[in-house]
C-alpha cells in the first residue's frame, strides 16, 4: 500500500503511523470491505492522496491473509 507512490524513495517507516489502525481492524475481524474503507479514510483524512477502489481492495485482500493472532 503506497497511496502517494513514494515507496522507492521514502523512509522505511513512512506509513508506520497507520499500522495500529489497520491492526485493530484486522484483529477485530474486519471484512475486506471494512479494511478497504479504513484505507480510504486514511488516504483522504491523513495522507491527502487516494488510490483506486480496486487497489484498496487488493491491499485489503492481502491484509486479510495476514495472521495477526498472538501465539
Amino acid at each position: 500500500w503506497d497511496p502517494i507512490g513514494i515507496n522507492d524513495s521514502a523512509p522505511n517507516d513512512e506509513y508506520d503511523a497507520y499500522i495500529g489502525v489497520i491492526y485493530r481492524s484486522l484483529a477485530s475481524g474486519a471484512s475486506e470491505a471494512d479494511l478497504a474503507e479504513e484505507l480510504r479514510k486514511l488516504e483522504l483524512t491523513q495522507i491527502g492522496s487516494a488510490t483506486s477502489p480496486a487497489h484498496r481492495y487488493s491491499v485489503a485482500n492481502k491484509l486479510k491473509h495476514l495472521d495477526v493472532s498472538f501465539h
